[in-house]
């Protein structure tokens, strides 16, 4: 018997599950609905993630991100 079933992978950033680093897990699965938190082992940090593109900003394009929001103080 022919069955189908919808799968799909959520990449988010969980900010409630952050350890004490600030880092926190990015995934979550869903079959028909049915959600389920998976660890993955990767994790990112909240300055790191891109929210628009359910990314995670590495490299050369973080540390520019980085420097762009750096707000000196008065």
């Amino acid at each position: 018997m022919k069955s189908n079933q919808t799968l799909t992978i959520l990449f988010w950033h969980r900010k409630s599950k952050k350890d004490a680093n600030g880092l926190a897990p990015i995934c979550r699965i869903s079959i028909d609905g049915m959600e389920e938190e998976l660890s993955t082992g990767r994790k990112a940090h909240v300055d790191n993630w891109n929210n628009t593109t359910k990314r995670v900003i590495t490299g050369q394009h973080a540390k520019i991100v980085t420097l762009l929001d750096f707000e000196p103080v008065s």
